[in-house]
């Protein structure tokens, strides 16, 4: 993850989803790095509140964000979400 978000700053889709050796601090480098993503699909990854208020200030043009299989989310941190995203 660490070369996606050091050279791919014009990534639009990324996919990590079932991948759980992700670090929260590797996902939110990706969210900080790869500010045009469109479509980001993680889930059943290792999600935190953290890394949702992070999508949530990060991408204001997001459109598809995958969530499935997360019940450890609180619902303040799914609120910050922009609510276009599907």
């Amino acid at each position: 993850l660490t070369a996606i978000a050091d050279s791919c700053h014009k990534l639009e889709c990324l996919n990590i989803s079932n991948c759980t050796e992700f670090s929260e601090i590797s996902i939110c480098n990706i969210i900080r790095s790869c500010l045009r993503l469109q479509q980001f699909d993680i889930f059943f990854c290792e999600i935190t509140d953290i890394i949702i208020k992070e999508i949530a200030r990060s991408y204001l043009n997001l459109k598809y964000l995958n969530l499935e299989g997360y019940d450890n989310i609180s619902k303040e941190a799914i609120d910050q979400l922009n609510p276009n995203i599907h």
